[in-house]
């Protein structure tokens, strides 16, 4: 059978990209270096320092001399044989070159003897020996593994960012209040003066401010600072905005190991963390416009990089549009037959989705490649989740999730082959990825049959402590409670009977100001069947509004 011409030429592509990065780092790094021409080395002290090209005026160079540098001449020309006179390192960072200075650059793998104290060498050796793999997921390996600690040896606020990551990671993992965690956020709040000091001066890499705010918004969740790390979010965000204005054929979301397109997904996958779980800000909000213009979705992928690409436009969308709806009081002013449009397109959109998907699988299972398996039973849960969610919008009742059993044993059939994956020996204590924990989530809060609750509640507690801002415990301390309550109003109707719609909880919510008051315990306001009535109740909670905020708004 002939190939498809378009799947062949997307297959050529990827092996010209993957030609191209065999250089052991992506192309779009080698814009900021001069390769393969011949260079002067006549410049002055300072500009060489600065990595500039210097007018080479003399006495005094004019580069250094109008921006109120003190120019320190020029010295001897260093000979060209390959023999350079040693350089003083800069505070904090080792001199190691991010690319070869020849036409043809070479494999470049980072060299873990990073200058500074013994205990930032510690932790910097800790964080690259156990957590690059954990921290990001199966998708952004090359970004984790070999950008960010090149990054690290040259820019300061990158290396001390990551030892401070590596510190309270740390302190996490091996559960321990003995670790030095004044160390952490010493060198956290050093990598911050630094990045304001990068940006301050007038050379600047965008991708040096991106890598920072990453680590920066994992820290700040960490610690449990949602809204500091909300706002390391927006400022990358904005960042990727003015890139894509200024020069967006930059951005290369297609290719794996690009730098610029990697942080883009990244952020584009907390922005759907955000908007899942909640934010004050508009930047996890979608306008119509931003769901009408996503690109195409091919008959079939490549890879799952590829499909993950397409799937994560589209929940950034939609979940988006959801919380934009959210922000307008539960969809009561809301236009039902543009929303009809808009959610029959996307449907359309998921479901070529899972076609092209499929054709994938396919693929792989006829090349008997089960190298991928993992990534794409991720995915699967998540197209299976939104699916759900988008499904149900205005569904008018709590019952109509009852239509969606098979689904909602579907997500349960995913979670347990990614728990029992033997390609995945053991589970991260920390994620910076969303993975199984918000669907076992919101199955235990709108599936109400009860051995599947039941089943997710197991599942949940084989998840990691940590995905992203989910607090495992919390989750499974809140399903539980929830589902005790509805099962409590069941009343004389058996347990394999569907639960009674007056007695499904929905809509749950602690009110501003909702701490508790001399001693008073915490009211939760939620509502209950049936259809169209909205009866709305308060009950009393055992948790303070802490917890309650770790839920966030899928409640």
């Amino acid at each position: 059978m002939e190939e498809n011409p378009s799947k062949s030429n997307r297959r050529s592509a990827a092996a010209q990209k993957r030609i191209d990065a065999s250089s052991g780092l992506p192309r779009d790094l080698y814009s900021s270096f001069r390769t393969g021409t011949t260079k002067s080395r006549n410049g002055c002290r300072v500009c060489k320092i600065r990595r500039i090209k210097c007018d080479e005026t003399h006495p005094h160079c004019t580069r250094c001399t109008s921006t109120g540098r003190k120019c320190e001449g020029y010295g001897e020309a260093p000979k060209r044989n390959g023999s350079k006179s040693p350089k003083s390192p800069s505070k904090g960072a080792s001199k190691v070159a991010l690319l070869p200075r020849s036409g043809s650059p070479t494999t470049y793998t980072p060299s873990v003897g990073v200058q500074g104290s013994d205990e930032q060498r510690r932790s910097f050796h800790y964080f690259r020996s156990r957590n690059m793999s954990d921290m990001p997921g199966n998708f952004e390996p090359y970004f984790w593994d070999h950008i960010v600690l090149q990054l690290s040896h040259r820019y300061p606020t990158i290396l001390q960012s990551l030892t401070a990551l590596s510190a309270i990671y740390e302190q996490h993992e091996r559960l321990s209040e003995q670790l030095n965690v004044s160390h952490a956020l010493q060198q956290y709040n050093t990598a911050v003066n630094a990045l304001l000091e990068y940006i301050a001066s007038d050379q600047q890499d965008p991708r040096v401010a991106l890598a920072s705010c990453l680590i920066f918004v994992w820290i700040e969740f960490l610690q449990d600072n949602l809204n500091s790390g909300f706002q390391h979010l927006d400022s990358g965000l904005k960042v990727l905005r003015d890139l894509r204005l200024s020069y967006s054929q930059r951005i290369q979301d297609r290719d794996p190991e690009d730098v610029l397109g990697s942080l883009d997904r990244s952020f584009t996958r907390l922005r759907i963390q955000a908007a899942v779980h909640g934010s004050q800000s508009d930047f996890t909000t979608s306008s119509t416009r931003e769901l009408e213009v996503l690109e195409p979705v091919p008959p079939s992928f490549i890879s799952v990089f590829e499909s993950r690409n397409i799937l994560d436009k589209e929940l950034n969308a939609i979940f988006g549009y959801i919380r934009r709806l959210q922000e307008v009081g539960y969809y009561s002013s809301v236009n039902i037959r543009a929303f009809t449009t808009i959610q029959a397109a996307h449907l359309e959109r998921l479901s070529q989705w899972q076609t092209a998907t499929r054709s994938l699988v396919a693929d792989l299972e006829s090349r008997q490649d089960r190298s991928q398996t993992s990534g794409i039973l991720y995915l699967q849960l998540y197209y299976t989740l939104v699916n759900i969610i988008w499904k149900t919008m205005f569904a008018g009742s709590e019952m109509a999730f009852d239509a969606y059993t098979a689904d909602f044993e579907t997500m349960i059939t995913i979670c347990s082959s990614l728990i029992d994956d033997p390609r995945s020996p053991t589970v991260p204590i920390l994620s910076f990825d969303m993975g199984i924990i918000p669907p076992l989530f919101h199955l235990c809060l709108k599936c109400r049959v009860l051995k599947l609750r039941r089943r997710a509640i197991a599942l949940l507690k084989q998840a990691p402590e940590r995905e992203g801002m989910w607090h495992r415990d919390n989750i499974i301390e809140y399903c539980e409670w929830k589902i005790s309550i509805e099962e409590g109003w069941r009343g004389e109707v058996e347990q394999h009977e569907p639960l009674p719609e007056f007695a499904r909880m929905y809509a749950e919510h602690v009110p501003e100001r909702g701490d508790c008051i001399d001693g008073r315990p915490l009211m939760m306001k939620f509502k209950r069947g049936p259809a169209g009535l909205d009866i709305e109740d308060l009950i009393e909670v055992p948790w303070g509004s802490e917890m309650m905020r770790h839920m966030g708004n899928m409640l």
